[in-house]
């Protein structure tokens, strides 16, 4: 601890040497990413092409004269050059998708460079999140100690009866917490989303995006508090579900020592895992629920509804958006975190007026880490929520144009070279390859 107060100010330098790498990853997705994308599908099929062909060779060559391992080889060889043959195929039918996903990336580094400000709402919901802890541990600490105490004969310690008040207390600031954590979140990604669809639509206009963040803010608390109160509800009750089979599996865990209530541990685990998977379908459905909302300013349920069926109709979209993206922000996490962390290492070790101070580097490296991780995630999380809440504005924008007869009229920059290329390779076509459908 003391080497990283020593280290106070390489701290700053490493924050300030991340937003600087973030700034610089987000400026090399805005102009390389399609190179990256379909450098990566090529070397990837290049990949399990060459495997298929060593496998295939080992069992001729290396194994001549035993038939077991040369049969097996060739048989996994074969299921090498399928894999390979199928994920060209898949490339080939999903290469427009792929296409519209490297335009909503681009497109998710214009609104992070036009509206700064949005990297500072992570943050300060991360710091009201960490409030909310602190007071609930405090009033947890107060109520848990609220009661009638009982001497326990030779014990010391007295033990606490609580009151069914008490015990009702307990269980509303459990909940509580749960769902005030949940509505912090659900109001992040609403003023998020808002953001991007009020810049969305207006970045073609003469006069530019207004006070995006503000708007957002105020559309929040005024129009759909009741919408963010009920979708950070349903995933309160899911995590209180969860807490309560975690709960008591491990009580039963510590009262079955002889391994006889094995089936009751084993439905308890199956529970567990459904109530996941069940929780992380509800936050990934919250959040598209609240881009809708945002965009259309229906009430929770209908835009619930409405999500759900836009991802099914668009289910080819949202899948490759999601899995290029969700690569991306991964890899620019890590290059983010390392490259500062390791820019403040060689300061704190090369730098005589660090390296002079500390007996070791290892804690204030940890540091380092942390703190570039966080504004890395800061960056991430915004960068994300925008081309999610991009792909839901131009799908409302193509499918209300559509019926007109036009191209969606609102599109950034990115978005309407895409649909021009589109445009002029169909005029050339005649018609529209099964490559190139909008599904």
């Amino acid at each position: 601890m003391g080497d990283a107060w020593m280290c106070w100010e390489v701290m700053f330098i490493v924050a300030a040497f991340t937003v600087v790498i973030a700034g610089v990853y987000l400026f090399l997705l805005r102009y390389f990413i399609g190179f990256m994308v379909w450098i990566s599908i090529i070397l990837t099929f290049c990949v399990l092409l060459l495997l298929a062909i060593f496998l295939h060779w080992s069992g001729i060559n290396q194994f001549p004269d035993d038939d077991k391992t040369r049969k097996t080889l060739k048989i996994l060889a074969y299921i090498m050059y399928a894999i390979s043959g199928i994920f060209i195929i898949y490339i080939f039918f999903m290469c427009n998708r792929i296409r519209l996903a490297i335009a909503i990336l681009k497109a998710g580094v214009g609104f992070v460079k036009d509206c700064p400000l949005s990297l500072l709402i992570p943050p300060v919901f991360f710091i009201l999140i960490i409030t909310l802890y602190i007071y609930w541990t405090l009033a947890m600490l107060y109520l848990w100690s609220f009661g009638d105490t009982k001497n326990r004969g030779t014990n010391p310690i007295a033990e606490i009866e609580w009151t069914d008040t008490t015990r009702n207390a307990l269980y509303f600031e459990f909940f509580g917490v749960l769902w005030i954590n949940a509505f912090i979140i659900a109001l992040e990604q609403f003023i998020l989303a808002s953001a991007v669809c009020i810049w969305y639509f207006a970045v073609g206009s003469d006069a530019g995006p207004q006070r995006p963040i503000s708007r957002s803010i105020w559309r929040a608390f005024f129009y759909h508090l009741g919408s963010l109160a009920f979708g950070s509800f349903i995933l309160a009750v899911i995590w209180t579900i969860k807490y309560i089979l975690m709960y008591i599996s491990s009580k039963i865990k510590s009262i079955d020592k002889d391994g006889k209530m094995c089936f009751v541990r084993c439905l308890l685990a199956c529970m567990m895992c459904y109530v996941s998977c069940f929780e992380r379908f509800i936050k990934f459905l919250n959040k598209n629920a609240y881009i809708q909302v945002a965009l259309h300013s229906t009430n929770f349920c209908t835009s619930a509804r409405e999500a759900f069926f836009l991802i099914l109709r668009n289910a080819g979209r949202f899948l490759t958006l999601g899995s290029i993206g969700h690569v991306f922000q991964l890899l620019g996490k890590g290059i983010i975190s390392i490259g500062s962390t390791y820019a403040g290492y060689l300061i704190v070790t090369h730098a005589d007026k660090w390296s002079e101070r500390i007996h070791s580097p290892v804690f204030p490296t940890i540091i380092f880490l942390l703190i570039s991780f966080l504004i890395a995630e800061i960056f991430m999380s915004v960068y994300g929520i925008a081309c999610d809440a991009i792909l839901h504005c131009f799908l409302a924008d193509e499918e209300i144009c559509r019926r007109n007869g036009r191209g969606p009229l609102h599109a950034p920059e990115t978005l309407k070279d895409f649909l021009d290329d589109e445009r002029n390779k169909e005029s050339k076509d005649g018609c529209c390859s099964c490559c190139r459908c909008g599904c």
